[in-house]
């Protein structure tokens, strides 16, 4: 289910592509315009987005970006907008916030700190980041039952909390999962990443009532540490929740994590089960995950996960824990979706064991050792060639399949051509 959905006004069309891939990998429905033209167009025909990103200088537009933030703080005075420029300066900067915008931010601009506002527009007042689905767990084993009980029984307190268990079990949707079960579910629950995290960016969240959360703690520079221990000694506003992998313990063997620190951070400490202890979540987590890829792209669902797949899948090691189990569903949504069928078989989890031509079309192996851009760039190459065999390489009607319109699905079939004749 999506976050909300974000309009992007910008005329570069680079930073709009660069915007989507990262915002539309959070879990964000996201919208494109060039010009303000584009951007009332689409507020005309798909309503008022939660969230709109907005570029201070636009060229070939009838307004710039400050005559459009003007009005839609006529139209709506909740709506967050998040200002964005690559030649802005501090006069720029306050004459956007008195204007009624969120917050400023220069290109380029850091991931993380875009992602941090992102979150923190949707959750401090109008449209709360997460509301749009609530945390929940699906869970008949006794493993995660337990994990479940305990994780309530914290949120009941104000302690702080450690989750450890290994990459992929789901340690941060525990930590929002306590959020969200405590008193202070109604306000913020800002996630950062520990690697790279700036102390500025720490401080303000630390500073808001709600909840932060801070994923893989083992990755805090000794910097970073110090400042967070000061911190925490203060005791600041907001309840911190922490997440960390099975490395925190060999980084604190090395005497690299401060003691007084994992002190402080551990008062509750709570371990997520790995997807071999949950084998009895499989099948419905197999259906939720399928559901939730059926949903994105509006097709119905009803997903049935035949016996032969479910004895296909369950001797299978997952080394990515429920993340892999994740993505190799979504992938088989996809093949699911390309046939117009809701029984999911062992060929379209292709998991590498099998013969059907159709399953070993599939890249699967191999993408979990991938970055993201190079999986992304996998997975798209297939998605293109399976649509547009599905369509006998009608263009026009592969193009209105996936959702995109014809020129850009032709831009995206010749970058594919071209870099494999660049790899031939």
């Amino acid at each position: 289910m999506s976050k909300g959905r974000i309009l992007i006004v910008d005329d570069e069309k680079d930073i709009r592509f660069l915007l989507r891939e990262i915002l539309e990998d959070e879990g964000y429905e996201v919208a494109e315009a060039p010009h303000s033209e584009a951007a009332y167009g689409d507020i005309a025909s798909k309503g008022m987005p939660d969230l709109v990103i907005l570029d201070i200088w636009l060229e070939n537009s009838d307004r710039d970006g400050m005559e459009i933030l003007s009005d839609l703080k006529k139209r709506s005075k909740t709506l967050p907008v998040l200002m964005i420029s690559g030649h802005g300066n501090i006069e720029m900067a306050v004459k956007a916030i008195k204007l009624g915008a969120y917050d400023f931010i220069e290109k380029p601009f850091n991931t993380d700190r875009l992602l941090h506002l992102v979150g923190r527009a949707f959750d401090t007042g109008r449209k709360r980041l997460g509301s749009a689905g609530k945390v929940d767990f699906v869970s008949v084993s006794s493993d995660m039952l337990s994990t479940l009980k305990a994780a309530q029984k914290a949120a009941g307190g104000e302690g702080r909390v450690l989750v450890t268990g290994a990459w992929g079990t789901g340690r941060t949707y525990l930590a929002r999962f306590i959020h969200q079960e405590s008193g202070r579910a109604g306000k913020p629950c800002v996630v950062l990443s520990s690697r790279g995290l700036e102390a500025g960016m720490l401080a303000e969240a630390l500073a808001g009532e709600g909840s932060v959360v801070l994923r893989d703690i083992q990755n805090l520079s000794p910097a970073l540490q110090a400042d967070l221990l000061t911190r925490l000694n203060a005791k600041p506003e907001a309840r911190v929740l922490a997440t960390a992998g099975p490395e925190l313990e060999s980084v604190r063997a090395e005497g690299k994590f401060l003691g007084d620190l994992y002190d402080r951070l551990a008062v509750v400490q709570i371990e997520m089960p790995s997807l071999a202890m949950r084998r009895a979540d499989m099948t419905d987590l197999c259906v939720r995950f399928i559901e939730e890829r059926f949903a994105r792209f509006g097709s119905a669902g009803g997903i049935r996960i035949s016996e032969a797949a479910k004895n296909a899948l369950f001797p299978h090691h997952f080394g990515g824990q429920a993340a892999e189990l994740q993505a190799v569903c979504h992938r088989a949504a996809i093949a699911m979706m390309l046939e117009g069928v809701t029984e999911a078989l062992p060929k379209h989890f292709a998991l590498g064991g099998g013969t059907d031509a159709e399953a070993q079309s599939l890249p699967i192996e191999g993408w979990l050792e991938m970055d993201l851009r190079s999986a992304r760039e996998q997975f798209e190459k297939w998605y293109i060639e399976q649509v547009l065999a599905r369509f006998d390489s009608n263009v026009s009607q592969a193009a209105a399949f996936a959702g995109m319109d014809r020129t850009s699905f032709h831009r995206k079939l010749k970058s594919i051509k071209d870099g494999d004749a660049e790899a031939a």
